[in-house]
């Protein structure tokens, strides 16, 4: 066992008493997070966050170690809509010890609002921020967007 998984599997197992499944999948989850951040690939990125999603769909806030957690978070500031779709969809399952990322959330919302095409981030993120309890944003109005754009005005 790598000696970096021996460390968390022992701080996890301290703090929140998870289990070594969920500490290989926190490393794992970690890994997909690493290689989306890496990439400059868009389609991989969103590939890569779909399947991230599907690691930690059933995960909650109870052994999911924190620096997982930040690094969910982090994902918001990588600028491809189907990256900030995924995590805004795996933030809203994992639960209240996500709530740090409403300020992310609440930022990016009017960017989703006017990112091209038809389904883009927004709704999911407007949902997660309703989990948490918080007002949904209002839509943005789009502006400079050019003539034939969906949401242009």
């Amino acid at each position: 066992m790598k000696p970096v998984l021996i460390l968390l599997l022992i701080v996890c197992i301290a703090s929140t008493g998870c289990t070594p499944q969920t500490v290989a999948k926190d490393e794992h989850a970690r890994g997909i997070i690493s290689s989306i951040k890496a990439s400059r690939d868009a389609d991989f990125q969103g590939d890569e966050a779909e399947k991230l999603f599907f690691l930690l769909k059933d995960r909650k806030c109870d052994g999911l170690d924190k620096e997982t957690l930040k690094e969910i978070i982090a994902l918001l500031d990588v600028r491809h809509d189907g990256v900030r779709f995924w995590t805004a969809r795996i933030l809203g399952n994992i639960g209240p010890c996500a709530r740090p990322a409403i300020p992310k959330l609440k930022q990016i919302v009017p960017q989703a609002d006017c990112w091209p095409g038809g389904k883009t981030s927004a709704s999911d993120i407007r949902e997660t921020l309703k989990r948490f309890g918080e007002p949904s944003p209002p839509e943005t109005i789009c502006t400079g967007l050019g003539e034939g754009h969906p949401k242009a005005l």
